[in-house]
């Protein structure tokens, strides 16, 4: 994610970031949720041995240079964007991996995205469950063909997409 995010450095001045995931420097959103949230719906993150806790730290540790330039938010995706008033140059989208959460994320994010903006969506191959529509790819895809020609892809890498909004 870093080398493409830097490349994304020069073509715009990102003054509004949102993340939930990990690891970001502006306005950042940390989704916290339960690995079991997941791991109930048949899939196992890799993270189940890592507490909450330690997550929470390692992540504040990483944020801990840019003091007074972020946010830090504690709650679910819906509650955020029901509450949020704030548009976006790059939205960065890390968070649960389960299909109808993916789906209610990618469509958020776009809603409070700017034009010309940047989406970036992990785990674009992640594929822990059986059902191949409960992956994000799936219902990645499915959201483009709801946004077809008002996004261009910028990146595809080994596990994010990057697409601009174009209108």
């Amino acid at each position: 994610m870093n080398i493409c995010f830097a490349s994304l450095r020069k073509r715009i001045n990102y003054t509004d970031v949102l993340e939930y995931g990990m690891d970001v420097f502006y306005e950042c959103f940390r989704y916290y949720k339960d690995n079991r949230q997941d791991k109930e719906k048949g899939s196992n993150e890799g993270y189940e041995d890592i507490s909450i806790i330690d997550i929470e730290k390692n992540f504040d540790y990483n944020l801990k240079n840019y003091d007074g330039r972020f946010k830090k938010y504690k709650m679910k995706s819906d509650v955020f964007f029901k509450e949020n008033i704030n548009m976006f140059d790059v939205i960065y989208v890390d968070g649960s991996h389960f299909a109808d959460d993916v789906l209610k994320d990618c469509r958020s994010s776009w809603a409070f995205l700017k034009k010309n903006g940047i989406l970036i969506l992990d785990d674009f191959f992640w594929k822990n469950y059986k059902e191949i529509e409960n992956n994000p790819a799936h219902v990645i895809n499915l959201f483009l063909k709801e946004i077809n020609n008002c996004y261009k892809i910028l990146r595809l890498s080994k596990f994010q997409l990057f697409i601009e909004k174009t209108k």
